[in-house]
């Protein structure tokens, strides 16, 4: 389903898995912007799958838009 965000964060797994790091990114941020989104921010920081994308400015990027949405979403 492409509206919901838990299909694009186990898609980013592969991908991460995979060593698509630019895909796994892209993925992570589609997960953010779906109408179902992606709300789990302690288990996408915790994900082995990302261990080599959490210290890239995306990926610190991705958690960053996560968290004001989470912030302003529960205002």
């Amino acid at each position: 389903d492409p509206t919901n965000g838990e299909a694009n964060y186990l898609d980013a797994i592969i991908l991460a898995i995979e060593f698509k790091d630019k895909e796994a990114i892209e993925a992570l941020y589609a997960a953010t912007k779906n109408k179902k989104r992606f709300k789990d921010i302690s288990r996408l920081e915790n994900d082995n799958a990302f261990i080599k994308l959490r210290e890239t400015e995306e990926f610190k990027a991705v958690l960053k838009k996560m968290k004001e949405v989470d912030t302003t979403s529960s205002n």
